[in-house]
């Protein structure tokens, strides 16, 4: 699932359409709303390395989403 992501502030990997999804999402729901979607996401379709956890996973694309 993750990899360092040279290419911008992420430590992760995470598609542009995951992306692009939240972003759009975040247009019409609250903050909170959104970091709901985001939690539900990482805990339902998201696979951890060795040394993550779901909520590095979260924190991480929470600050993709609202950089």
């Amino acid at each position: 699932m993750s990899l360092l992501n040279s290419n911008s502030m992420s430590l992760f990997y995470w598609s542009e359409e995951t992306i692009s999804h939240f972003e759009f999402i975040s247009s019409y729901l609250t903050k909170e709303q959104t970091i709901r979607k985001i939690e539900l996401f990482v805990e339902i379709d998201c696979i951890p390395a060795e040394e993550e956890t779901e909520d590095m996973l979260v924190q991480d694309l929470i600050n993709v989403i609202y950089k």
